[in-house]
């Protein structure tokens, strides 16, 4: 079966402060990735930068890599991620995880799909979205059913714990029929890391 995995960082002035208690977490997600892909060999990684609007009204810019099978590669790429020139601004997550959604950069033929969401950053609603209570899957309309319809499981990687971020993984993870193995940090030095059991087949 083949597999991708997509890490979507952001890319501001927020997480590069950060990035330090961030590379240690990659980097064990990125090792268990490779020892378990022993037991699925077809799997491929890529990126997905994203990089807050450059004007108002705009969207946030999503720079997709190509998808890659090489570990050195994945591992380069991620090691340089553009952060000493990082802006200041804010992404919309939500922006970045329906631009995965619809189609950047999969490979139509993928069997297993899993965005791993590197961000320092609480998601807001989209401006179309029902105004409720941040725990209801509502309000978090329409990235957990795209994310759902596409195949697509999500994990998050932040160097803090945000509330935001954990009702809208689990608002995915119900639109998804998926329980998540939640690794909490014991330490405030320690980032905070919600993995989902399917990002490591057979681990």
């Amino acid at each position: 079966m083949s597999r991708q995995i997509l890490f979507a960082v952001e890319v501001t002035h927020n997480i590069a402060s950060r990035w330090a208690e961030l590379e240690p977490a990659i980097s064990a997600v990125l090792t268990h990735c490779f020892k378990t892909s022993q037991a699925c060999p077809n799997v491929q990684y890529a990126v997905l930068l994203l990089y807050p609007p450059t004007r108002p009204g705009e969207q946030t810019r999503c720079v997709p890599s190509g998808m890659t099978a090489e570990p050195t590669l994945i591992k380069h790429w991620l090691q340089n991620v553009p952060l000493h020139t990082a802006p200041l601004g804010n992404v919309t997550l939500l922006d970045g995880l329906l631009a995965a959604a619809r189609g950047t950069p999969w490979d139509e033929n993928a069997a297993s799909r899993h965005i791993v969401l590197v961000t320092n950053t609480a998601p807001c609603p989209l401006p179309d979205a029902e105004f409720t209570r941040l725990d209801s899957s509502a309000i978090w309309a329409p990235v957990p059913d795209e994310l759902a319809m596409a195949g697509i499981a999500l994990s998050i990687i932040s160097p803090r714990e945000i509330e935001p971020l954990l009702h809208l993984q689990s608002a995915c993870d119900k639109a998804r029929g998926l329980s998540p193995l939640v690794r909490a940090a014991d330490s405030p030095d320690v980032p905070f890391v919600l993995l989902e059991e399917e990002l490591f087949p057979g681990g």
